[in-house]
């Protein structure tokens, strides 16, 4: 009987660390939290949990324009949102490390929960990957980094609670 290996994108932390920068190069405020990264890294993921967060009406109308498919209509079921995030926490946590060890994150703020991209320490070949990425899924990136971005993170009616998502530590 043939072993199968089954791989997905969801537990390779060089996979995470792909759409880590992906995410980040289409940021435009120059640092982001990094617990604000991984939820959007979560969502960049899995965009069919978009449909189930509770935005404002202007941010609801932008998600509808860029044609993500509900849950029902993929072909995997998937756990809800505080299951995978807290799944995602050990991969996005050794992307972040692998990143700021190879100079691509800065270390000194990571350790203070701030992902800053050092744009000019990304390989070519990734930053052209990653454009390619958002021409095959055009809208999305600049969706997460943007329009949900804007609600805040924490509070009665942060993106944590929204998205159904508790709190996690930083770095772990």
């Amino acid at each position: 009987m043939a072993k199968i290996r089954i791989w997905h994108a969801s537990r390779d932390p060089y996979h995470c660390a792909f759409r880590l920068i992906r995410l980040l190069l289409g940021y435009k405020e120059g640092s982001l939290a990094f617990d604000r990264l991984r939820l959007i890294d979560m969502f960049l993921l899995y965009p069919v949990l978009l449909h189930g967060v509770s935005m404002p009406r202007p941010v609801k109308n932008k998600l509808q324009t860029l044609n993500i498919p509900r849950e029902s209509e993929i072909f995997i079921r998937l756990p809800g949102p505080a299951v995978l995030a807290q799944d995602l926490r050990l991969y996005q946590a050794a992307a972040a490390s692998q990143l700021a060890a190879r100079g691509i994150l800065m270390p000194e703020r990571l350790g203070s929960g701030i992902t800053v991209l050092n744009v000019d320490a990304v390989p070519t070949d990734i930053r052209a990957r990653a454009d390619a990425k958002e021409k095959e899924e055009p809208g999305l990136c600049e969706f997460l980094t943007g329009d949900l971005s804007s609600i805040p993170l924490t509070g009665r009616d942060g993106l944590y609670r929204r998205a159904g998502v508790t709190k996690w530590d930083r770095l772990s």
